[in-house]
């Protein structure tokens, strides 16, 4: 989508903002990463870049996993992969894990990292399936537990 060209440069006001493909380079804790064949919108006066919002998600998404790559974390697929090999939906995934439905979805959408904690556990259930389990009845002795201190 092309929501930038021939629009006037909001920094200078006096470029026409033109569409062109440029390579981003990217740093993060020494290593580097360049994003190949982005397209961009370029102020030809005064050099200003702007990213269409669709295509700053993708690469946001993309620099979140190189980040968690770094940091050796799994990135946003392979935690997908994780909750498809339970065949569970985000939110019954994220309930069990107890943590927000919109937190889940975050890390799979590649918004943002998950603790180490959280990468840890992942790592535990996808290569120890029946682990699953043991997660499963915390839900079901807390909720035990809650009744017995209610009545």
């Amino acid at each position: 989508m092309n929501v930038y060209n021939k629009m006037l440069c909001s920094v200078c006001e006096s470029g026409q903002i033109e569409s062109c493909i440029q390579d981003l380079p990217f740093e993060y804790k020494g290593k580097k990463t360049v994003l190949p064949d982005q397209i961009i919108f370029k102020c030809p006066e005064c050099a200003e870049t702007f990213i269409s919002p669709e295509n700053e998600r993708n690469i946001d998404k993309y620099l979140i996993d190189e980040r968690r790559k770094i940091d050796g974390l799994l990135t946003s697929d392979e935690i997908k992969a994780i909750r498809k090999q339970y065949g569970m939906t985000q939110t019954a995934f994220a309930k069990m894990l107890r943590v927000a439905a919109k937190t889940f979805a975050r890390y799979e959408n590649g918004q943002v990292a998950q603790s180490y904690a959280m990468d840890n556990l992942l790592r535990i259930l996808r290569k120890f399936p029946d682990a699953i389990s043991a997660i499963s009845n915390i839900e079901t002795k807390i909720k035990n537990a809650a009744t017995a201190l209610s009545a």
